[in-house]
């Protein structure tokens, strides 16, 4: 491997080189055209343009991220409340109801309880003729 020299050239020779992850490799002498190429783009990879990047560019970018969670969180909060508000309106309207429906209810108790009552108070006073009329008609 070491004779075989591609398109890569006599350039990537040697620790003289600039590439960081690329020194273990070329280091041992014993590199290849697809080593070479594998660290060359390891270390593509690991600058990537977010390191190099203006620094003002980052922070425009990190501003325009937290605007772009900040308005999906309030979506997701817009739609929360607007369910909460539809709950809110079904159970007053259902509690309405059932509250009036109760007081219509305990109305008609009321006036059950009322006639049983007086029908009570007429059976006493009947049984009460009743006895007396017995009584006179066995004397």
């Amino acid at each position: 491997c070491r004779t075989s020299r591609s398109h890569f050239g006599s350039s990537l020779s040697g620790r003289s080189h600039s590439l960081v992850a690329a020194p273990s490799v070329l280091s041992r002498g014993n590199y290849s055209p697809m080593k070479v190429f594998v660290s060359v783009l390891a270390v593509a990879a690991g600058s990537g343009t977010e390191a190099q990047a203006n620094p003002i560019r980052r922070v425009v970018s990190m501003l325009q991220d937290m605007q772009a969670k900040i308005e999906e969180e309030g979506k997701r909060q817009a739609k929360a409340m607007d369910k909460y508000r539809c709950y809110c309106k079904t159970n007053d309207e259902e509690l309405s109801k059932s509250i009036a429906d109760g007081k219509a209810y305990v109305e008609l108790l009321e006036s059950k309880i009322q006639a049983a009552t007086n029908g009570k108070a007429q059976a006493e006073a009947d049984l009460k003729q009743a006895k007396e009329d017995r009584a006179e008609a066995n004397k």
